[in-house]
């Protein structure tokens, strides 16, 4: 096995050797083909490299997160992070605006909803937050459905 070498490609998609479009069950089987050309007892970097990529990918909100950092030539991410600190600061106007700009770049992106929720939650409306907890509950796949509610659960112990 000596001159095996992974991709050194820093994109998650191509360590696995798949495409933003893959489903769950494609990452999996990808991430267990790397796990198996590239044992961590005889590859501990590029194992490491791996398990990075497949812990991303398969949660549906950081992988959210992370397709925002790497489409739409970083805008949305920017505008994300823009609007948290408006967020910190007691700006929701500003947040919601920039929030909103990003979702129209991404729509239906976990993240960006998850962000909204948190928003609405901020700004009281629990009708709103709960909207958008129900949003995001119809477009994660069954088996993920205890990450929204992790997620929904960490946003009201933030803010108590």
């Amino acid at each position: 096995m000596a001159g095996k070498k992974l991709t050194d490609s820093s994109n998650y998609y191509r360590i696995l050797g798949t495409n933003s479009n893959a489903n769950d069950d494609l990452i999996k089987e990808r991430y267990l083909e790397k796990v198996r050309a590239f044992p961590p007892e005889q590859y501990p970097e590029e194992f490491k490299k791996i398990r990075e990529a497949y812990d991303t990918l398969k949660d549906p909100f950081k992988r959210s997160e992370y397709d925002l950092k790497t489409k739409y030539q970083g805008k949305a991410s920017r505008l994300m992070k823009k609007a948290i600190e408006e967020m910190k600061y007691g700006f929701f106007d500003e947040a919601e605006e920039l929030l909103n700009e990003a979702s129209g770049l991404a729509q239906d992106n976990l993240y960006i909803l998850k962000v909204q929720a948190h928003l609405a939650l901020l700004k009281g409306n629990l009708t709103e937050y709960y909207q958008k907890f129900t949003e995001i509950e119809g477009l994660v796949q069954p088996g993920k459905l205890y990450l929204v509610f992790i997620n929904k659960i960490g946003i009201l112990l933030e803010d108590e």
